[in-house]
């Protein structure tokens, strides 16, 4: 005895049963196209390149600011400044008092 649900499904017909696709028949466009570069040579088979055995021009050099140490710039006016650099507006290295920061 078959239950309800094979009953729903058997009896069903599939709704694309007989149905004829649609491209069948159709030719590719492309069929007996040539490409258009057959037979082209490229037109840098053989240069060498300019740089070849060329050294680089900074090889060993040292940069000249290794090991300096920036030096404050001293003013005319060595007033001590009235206030702490945690409170001042100012950035650290802009500021015109550098022996008081």
């Amino acid at each position: 005895m078959l239950n309800s649900y094979e009953n729903f499904v058997c009896g069903h017909q599939r709704d694309d049963v007989g149905h004829q696709r649609d491209d069948v028949g159709h030719q590719r466009d492309d069929v007996g196209h040539q490409r258009d570069d057959v037979g082209h040579q490229r037109d840098d088979v053989g240069h060498q390149r300019d740089d070849v055995g060329h050294q680089r021009d900074d090889v060993g050099h040292q940069r000249d600011d290794v090991g300096h140490q920036r030096k404050p710039i001293p003013t005319t006016t060595s007033l001590p400044c009235p206030m702490p650099h945690v409170l001042c507006p100012m950035p650290y290295a802009l500021c015109p008092m550098p022996y008081f920061r």
